[in-house]
């Protein structure tokens, strides 16, 4: 037998799941590096700037027609998207956090993203608590994380 080819690389740990680039994530319930109030908010903010800037040039080039209703499906569109598809918005980039499905570590994907994005909606209606559901759920959760199985977590 030749040596020309390199053996086989180990199996993934027991438990574990593969991620979108190939490495492996933390077994279910054991993931213990979520992402914190802080990183989630200054994503947000990330994301807000990013969306009023494309909103602001929206509404010129549109001169006002419709130009609320494009900005809302642009925003919904990137949210949708981005965390569903991608498992992380510009805002998230920035930060170093990405969403994740509870059970595979995997981007929770753009149908899920989209019902995500509607859960946010539903998380501020009383006073942001579904936001602040966070603060005190033991996996980090808020309400828009709970109704998809999501959770947000470092990279």
């Amino acid at each position: 037998m030749s040596d020309a080819f390199p053996p086989p690389p180990p199996p993934p740990p027991s438990g574990s799941n593969p991620s979108p680039s190939g490495a492996w994530a933390q077994p279910v319930g054991q993931v213990a590096n979520y992402a914190s109030f802080g990183q989630r908010l200054g994503a947000v903010l990330v994301d807000w700037v990013a969306l009023f800037i494309v909103g602001q040039v929206i509404a010129a080039a549109a001169g006002g027609l419709g130009a609320g209703l494009v900005q809302l499906l642009v925003g919904v569109a990137y949210i949708s998207y981005l965390d569903g598809v991608r498992g992380q918005t510009l805002g998230k980039m920035a930060v170093g956090i990405k969403v994740v499905d509870q059970e595979t570590g995997q981007p929770v994907g753009l149908g899920r993203g989209f019902v995500r994005y509607i859960g946010k909606i539903i998380s501020a209606l009383i006073v942001f608590v579904g936001y602040f559901w966070m603060l005190w759920d033991s996996d980090k959760q808020t309400w828009h994380d709970k109704m998809v199985r999501s959770l947000v977590v470092r990279n």
